[in-house]
């Protein structure tokens, strides 16, 4: 079974979960006054919970994704994925230059308080 396939099952259990959401009891107790929500605003509260926990499946979907390039970039090219995953995160944020001159930063002053230590 491939990753999008993966995907699309747990999707589909996500909004599983949704669909058997019933209202009027609350579960850590009356947050919000239902009598307040009509009918309507029901059906689109279910919609927006709905819409929610599938990005919320997307999100951590994506993040397996990420995980498992990382994981293939280490065992078919030997790079560490650690380094691996920094290097994207760089490249996606675009602050290499920011960061290296961070970097440059912190180990000038551990170079000055290593020697008072």
């Amino acid at each position: 079974m491939n990753g999008n396939s993966i995907r699309k099952l747990r999707r589909a259990a996500a909004q599983e979960k949704i669909e058997n959401i019933s209202f009027g009891e609350g579960v850590y107790g009356e947050i919000v006054n239902m009598e307040i929500l009509t009918s309507d605003n029901k059906a689109k509260l279910k919609g927006f919970l709905s819409e929610a926990v599938a990005s919320l499946q997307t999100i951590s979907d994506e993040r397996e994704h990420y995980k498992d390039i990382a994981d293939v970039v280490e065992d078919k090219l030997g790079i560490d994925k650690k380094i691996f995953r920094k290097t994207a995160q760089l490249v996606h944020n675009g602050k290499l230059e920011e960061t290296k001159q961070l970097h440059e930063d912190a180990d000038d002053l551990y170079s000055q308080v290593s020697t008072v230590i």
